[in-house]
């Protein structure tokens, strides 16, 4: 090419550089942008990379875009703006920024304009946030992401990562450079290391070396690079299979939830089944618009009739305590009249391949190693949209119930994701399942491998146009006590921390104890930024049957319930709320709309 067209996008430049170039500048009475002509910089950020760049290309092919001066938040708004002016009135050969967004709440607008740039021939190198968060649009895969690296000393080496949202990695030593007044000045940090790549991509397409666009870019970029780092590559979390029609076994509290949110389910219930021990045989179970199913035993499954998968349970502790294999027994009969499985627990190599030999699906929810996002050297995104997580002081207090019921509520007014960490999530509709309850089948060992996949996969949620993301802790939040590593909670710990919720309700006990209920709040809103906005009560008094099985409930009267709430009001200055009681979840539902929205 004979000259390369290159937009930086900055703070504008200092009057000594006399190239073209506009200023974006926002309008408050309307909330619109508009285009200036002012570009005088005032931070100096812009004028040093553009010194930096200037070297290789003529003033006259430079056009600079200033969207911020000293400390100005960047909102994506403004910088979808001046993209897509660069799109329709320069159509530059490359475009570079030194700055990007880390919380970006509207990341969809910007993926599209910084697509619709890159499939009409425009390059896009971008330089990584320097807090060491995931930031944009450096991290899409079309555009080449630029990180610093304190190894690199010389601006004309870097690093390639291979399958990473992090392409490049250059210098990262502290540099004395030309900035405003023609005065130099001691900088570090990706903003003045990705100008070098930019410079090393202008100059090679001058000399013609390489075509300007992007997957030429990055194979250049590739080959000469002085190390290539391939971490191993990612799999994508396995999603189930369709269901039509499905039959439930045992009746146990996760398959009771499922019934009891029927109209959410992504099947038709068309029986429950369960053993004669636990005292569920002939009960009537209300689903939606009337209906209802009378739980039956195992031994009267009309195995001939059309229904297409059997929806298993939790079943170890059944068959431990029974002395019978109910997975052997259930597959047996799968394979010989053609039914798939949806099986909360995890299964044999073998019995896989059972199924599948027979033509059938056999799916369990699982997280593994091959699911941690790779390639990534610790960056976390920042979620742009809020999160709101339902962590509890126990086990079985309906924390999974009360997602579904706000998701219900919700979703009337906006748009509601849900990762749920029940293996059941997908059968009620969740976005993503990250099942560590009961016999977790998330099989990671380490804490960064917890935190970055949790991340990712409220990464994956927000990219599905949602307004807010739902989700919830298993068991309590912190030990009661600490006699044996069995009592420690760490995993959700490391929960937490991937999906730093903005907001958190908390479910209790009529019995806890209220210090323990100080200290489980004071944990959660330090260590991540966030509010305990609500208390919730789980209303049930329980005598236990057996672990997953069942228990005998029987809810605290009307008196208890009321003393208890007065004294957590007072005691926490925070709203109470009953799990049970229909309008105290409308209510909570509109308090987390306020809290979110600022609108009452």
């Amino acid at each position: 090419m004979d000259k390369v067209i290159l937009a930086i996008i900055d703070s504008g430049v200092d009057k000594y550089i006399q190239i073209n170039g506009v200023g974006i500048e926002h309008n408050e009475n309307t909330d619109e942008y508009f285009v200036t002509n002012e570009i005088m910089d005032q931070n100096g950020h812009g004028t040093i990379v553009t010194n930096i760049i200037r070297e290789i290309i003529d003033d006259e092919n430079l056009y600079i875009v200033k969207i911020f001066d000293q400390q100005d938040e960047i909102k994506v708004e403004k910088l979808v703006f001046a993209l897509k002016y660069l799109r329709d009135f320069i159509k530059p050969d490359i475009i570079h920024l030194s700055m990007g967004i880390s919380f970006c709440d509207d990341i969809n607008t910007l993926r599209e304009v910084c697509q619709d740039l890159v499939k009409n021939g425009t390059v896009i190198v971008c330089a990584f946030d320097n807090n060491g968060s995931l930031s944009y649009p450096a991290a899409f895969p079309f555009v080449i992401g630029v990180e610093s690296n304190a190894s690199i000393i010389k601006t004309t080496e870097h690093y390639f990562l291979q399958d990473s949202p992090i392409n490049i990695a250059t210098i990262g030593s502290a540099q004395r450079l030309l900035g405003k007044n023609k005065r130099f000045v001691d900088v570090v940090g990706s903003s003045f290391s990705a100008p070098y790549i930019t410079r090393i991509v202008v100059k090679n397409i001058l000399f013609g070396n390489l075509s300007c666009n992007f997957e030429d870019v990055l194979k250049f970029l590739k080959s000469s690079a002085k190390k290539i780092y391939r971490p191993e590559q990612q799999e994508p979390i396995e999603l189930p299979f369709t269901i039509k029609k499905a039959v439930f076994f045992p009746y146990n509290k996760e398959i009771s939830t499922l019934l009891r949110n029927a109209d959410t389910l992504i099947c038709e219930p068309v029986g429950v089944f369960d053993v004669k021990y636990l005292g569920n045989i002939g009960k009537n179970i209300p689903i939606c618009d009337g209906n209802h199913l009378i739980i039956n035993t195992i031994e009267s499954i009309p195995w001939e009739s059309n229904f297409d998968t059997v929806i298993l349970g939790h079943l170890k502790e059944l068959s431990n305590i029974s002395q019978k294999d109910y997975l052997k027994f259930f597959i047996e009969k799968c394979v010989i009249y053609k039914k798939n499985v949806y099986a909360f627990d995890d299964v044999s190599k073998e019995i896989k391949d059972q199924m599948n030999s027979a033509g059938l699906k056999l799916y369990t929810p699982v997280i593994s190693k091959n699911n941690v996002p790779l390639g990534y050297e610790g960056r976390l995104r920042q979620i742009g949209k809020p999160i709101l997580c339902i962590a509890g002081t126990s086990p079985k207090q309906g924390k999974f119930s009360l997602q579904l019921q706000l998701k219900k509520i919700l979703s009337k007014t906006v748009r509601v994701g849900l990762i749920s960490t029940e293996p059941s999530g997908y059968l009620v509709g969740a976005n993503a399942v990250f099942p560590m309850g009961y016999d977790s089948t998330v099989k990671l060992e380490k804490g960064n491998e917890y935190i970055s996949t949790v991340n990712y996969v409220m990464g994956m949620i927000e990219d599905q146009d949602v307004d807010l993301i739902i989700t919830g802790l298993q068991s309590q939040t912190i030990p009661m006590k600490l006699c044996n590593q069995r009592d420690m909670v760490i995993f959700n710990h490391y929960y937490l921390l991937g999906a730093n919720p903005d907001a958190v309700i908390l479910m209790v006990n009529v019995f806890d104890d209220f210090d323990y209920i100080r200290r489980t709040i004071h944990y959660i809103e330090n260590i991540i930024i966030c509010d305990v906005i609500a208390l919730v009560v789980f209303p049930i008094q329980r005598t236990f049957k057996w672990n997953t099985l069942g228990d005998l409930s029987v809810r605290y009267d009307d008196n208890s319930i009321e003393k208890i709430i007065v004294k957590l009001k007072k005691e926490f200055n925070k709203n109470v709320y009953i799990l049970d009681n229909e309008k105290d979840v409308d209510d909570l539902s509109n308090q987390c709309l306020t809290y979110f929205t600022g609108e009452e």
